[in-house]
């Protein structure tokens, strides 16, 4: 005799046959079935979901507030205007370390320079006149 159960993503009554093994729950079983399991693990893996989870965890902003901000930047770096982000294939989210504001997407390098003179606009304007006094010559 089959035994059945509910279960508790889907709410489809199922034989206990479709639940994965589990010694934590109760009945030896868990709550949900092989195929809702199936689901979560594909979502939890998907490239777009834990991009979307990374933006949202490290700077606020969702998915689509991401897309936005790289189209108004016609799809380019915000700083050199490259439309190659370098890096790890995805523009860079620059935020502002003190206040977390997100001011814009930047390609890996320019990403690098704004990190290496510490967001200090003093240090990258001292860095243009080094770079022009020794072009000029």
């Amino acid at each position: 005799m089959t035994t059945w159960r509910n279960c508790k993503t889907c709410e489809t009554k199922r034989p206990i046959e479709d639940f994965y093994k589990h010694s934590q729950y109760k009945d030896g079983r868990m709550s949900w079935c092989k195929f809702c399991h199936s689901d979560k693990v594909k979502a939890k893996y998907n490239p777009l979901v834990r991009k979307a989870r990374k933006l949202k965890y490290n700077y606020g902003i969702t998915l689509d507030e991401y897309n936005s901000k790289l189209k108004e930047q016609d799809n380019l770096c915000a700083i050199c205007k490259s439309d190659k982000p370098g890096g790890n294939g995805d523009f860079y989210v620059d935020h502002n370390h003190t206040t977390d504001q997100v001011r814009g997407l930047l390609c890996h390098w320019c990403n690098f320079m704004i990190g290496q003179c510490k967001e200090d606009p003093e240090i990258l304007s001292a860095g243009i006149d080094y770079l022009k006094k020794w072009s000029q010559s």
